[in-house]
């Protein structure tokens, strides 16, 4: 999380939104909001869901040509922010180097706003917003607890050397469908780290009807709110002073 890091561990962005109701989504949809987000989205992919139609003596595959079954994923000219999307379900992600929660937010609202203008859906079905943190070490070893507070145990008895391979918890809060995701994993890391661990942090609603269209910049704020929460709350004041 950004914190006001000089380092932060942000690797990936990601906020995802599901849809219902959906009235105007043709072919003609995916490039209408392509010609109004393309001064910032310049890049665009097309990709066709296909299946395998099997019949006596013939395999093949085949494109599955509705409009519903195409996306289109839309890209920053460098590539650092991207735009997915289908008749009913809108991806907004940000890399590296991570500008800030404000700025990743309002170009969320920017293609959300001309999603829903284009494709007029009744509401949302789901929100997700969820922070991949990726934390390298130099060192040949390291103690998991000098840096990790959320981390996996092993029990006292068993050897010192072992590998955790991942540890995940979820965490329901009081408004009714709203979950956070906490994972965190050991991952092959780019040399020169020798060690590298993934800090993903989702939170969600499954149940979005409660989230309108007009409050929906006021509930990403809250996601965003206890991913940062829960960021700071899994890591030691030692990890923490890698990122300043």
């Amino acid at each position: 999380m950004k914190r006001g890091y000089k380092n932060p561990p942000i690797e990936t962005v990601v906020c995802e939104f599901s849809f219902e109701g959906v009235k105007k989504w043709d072919e003609n949809a995916p490039n209408l909001i392509y010609n109004r987000v393309r001064g910032m989205f310049p890049k665009k992919m097309r990709d066709v869901d296909v299946e395998m139609v099997v019949r006596p003596g013939e395999v093949r595959i085949e494109e599955m040509q509705t409009p519903a079954s195409v996306r289109y994923q839309f890209f920053r000219k460098d590539d650092t922010a991207s735009v997915q999307l289908d008749s009913r379900t809108l991806v907004v992600t940000h890399g590296r180097p991570y500008p800030s929660w404000s700025v990743f937010k309002k170009m969320v609202l920017d293609v959300l706003s001309t999603y829903v203008n284009v494709a007029s859906p009744s509401g949302f079905k789901a929100v997700v917003v969820k922070y991949v943190n990726l934390v390298e070490f130099y060192e040949s070893e390291i103690n998991l607890a000098d840096y990790f507070r959320f981390r996996v145990v092993a029990p006292g008895r068993l050897p010192r050397r072992w590998t955790p391979v991942m540890a995940v918890i979820s965490i329901p809060y009081e408004e009714g469908g709203e979950m956070l995701v906490m994972s965190s994993s050991m991952v092959t890391p780019e040399a020169p780290a020798s060690i590298a661990f993934l800090l993903d942090i989702a939170y969600s609603r499954n149940d979005a009807r409660c989230v309108d269209l007009e409050s929906i910049s006021e509930w990403l704020d809250k996601a965003h709110k206890r991913i940062k929460f829960a960021f700071e709350a899994s890591i030691t004041p030692k990890l923490r002073k890698r990122f300043y």
